[in-house]
């Protein structure tokens, strides 16, 4: 108990929750190296949905140029946009190279509100702008398929904000919540790359932003920041041709990564885990028969991303899917069995399921009670199963 006293609180303490906290970090989503953010003289305004959030923002902040990472000339603003409007919130991101969106979406009815439209009309303005949309997602992951229009996506799970700003006194703050300023000083930080994955699946939303049994993003997955060198990811051809012929389409590259995500159209279709997939020494092969079923006839661009990079690949499908002969006997043939007569040259057949009357033929009078009975299980099984669970 006294250690507790003495200790808990304690700047040595706090600091191990801050580099605990920026493990926990999980990136899922990085176009064109949105992040980090390291090109100087730019603006930045961090967008968060409670005003004190606006505390742990400006904490990252201090901390990031105190650290040498905010780069020459960059100037990073937080504002909350609680209560207000998309017409009085577009005023704060004027002149911004970079909007940061934070996210505390935890009910499927925040996918359609009017917080979710905010983001969409956010992203839009900022990229006709030529500028980047980044999502920070703090409290449940899965709606983080609401972004799609994001260039980078970084998620911590349900963090506290803070009632002020620690600076050297941080034994006399209750509340710390390092999770929410760890998670932007990443953002700035070349330094401090992504390692978290996730732990769960995220599903893909459809048109209506309804959860779909498509995954978007896999348990397990996650991003970090590639090196100058590793961002060079090269394969041995871009541009393929296949003609649904069943044989395995085998894309080599230079990554030295052992896992890969595959995307079409933003949407995940694979990674070195699925059936039909491997991934061995940069080398990522998918089976022909995996092949058929993710793509579609004309241009494909999958985008392979690994771990220290990604790269684009265009897949022309021609042809029609070829189907195997089947080992299977004929049913015609497994069924009647021609025999021919030695004697007189005619043909006898000898049915396998001799019980079972053909068409025009009457049934026999001893299988009637069992439809009639099999009728009335048919019937009970059928109410049965149309019993649904309300919740």
């Amino acid at each position: 108990m006294e250690y507790a006293v003495n200790n808990v609180g304690t700047k040595e303490i706090h600091d191990r929750e801050w580099e605990l906290a920026k493990k926990t970090i999980t990136l899922v989503k990085n176009d064109n190296d949105t992040l980090p953010l390291t090109v100087p003289n730019q603006k930045t305004v961090v967008l968060v949905p409670y005003d004190d959030e606006t505390i742990p923002m400006n904490y990252a902040v201090r901390k990031l140029t105190n650290d040498g990472k905010i780069p020459n000339g960059d100037v990073v603003e937080a504002y909350s946009y609680y209560g207000k409007t998309v017409d009085e919130v577009l005023p704060m991101a004027e002149g911004a190279d970079n909007i940061v969106f934070m996210s505390e979406m935890y009910s499927e009815r925040a996918l359609k509100n009017d917080t979710a439209k905010m983001a969409d009309t956010l992203a839009d303005t900022i990229h006709e702008n030529g500028g980047k949309f980044i999502v920070m997602s703090v409290n449940l992951p899965y709606y983080v398929a609401r972004f799609e229009k994001a260039d980078a996506i970084m998620l911590t799970y349900q963090a506290r904000t803070m009632k002020e700003d620690p600076g050297d006194k941080v034994k006399e703050i209750q509340q710390y919540g390092p999770n929410m300023p760890a998670a932007l000083y990443m953002m700035f930080s070349k330094d401090d790359a992504p390692v978290a994955k996730l732990p769960i699946n995220i599903p893909q939303l459809d048109e209506n932003y309804s959860f779909t049994d498509t995954v978007l993003y896999e348990r397990g997955f996650g991003l970090t920041y590639a090196t100058e060198e590793e961002k060079n990811i090269m394969a041995e051809h871009t541009n393929i041709t296949w003609g649904r012929s069943g044989e395995n389409i085998v894309i080599r590259t230079n990554s030295t990564s052992d896992t890969v995500a595959i995307r079409i159209g933003g949407g995940l279709v694979a990674t070195e885990n699925t059936e039909g997939v491997t991934l061995e020494n940069g080398t990522v092969t998918l089976s022909g028969e995996f092949a058929n079923t993710i793509l579609s006839d004309g241009e494909n661009t999958l985008k392979l991303i690994f771990a220290d990079g990604e790269i684009e690949i265009r897949i022309f499908v021609t042809g029609e899917i070829k189907k195997e002969e089947s080992s299977e006997i004929k049913k015609e043939e497994s069924s009647e069995i021609k025999k021919e007569d030695s004697s007189n040259n005619s043909v006898t057949q000898i049915s396998d399921n001799t019980s079972t009357p053909k068409t025009g033929e009457s049934c026999p009078f001893f299988i009637i009670p069992i439809f009639i009975v099999s009728g009335f299980i048919a019937v009970f099984a059928s109410k049965k199963k149309n019993r649904k669970d309300t919740f």
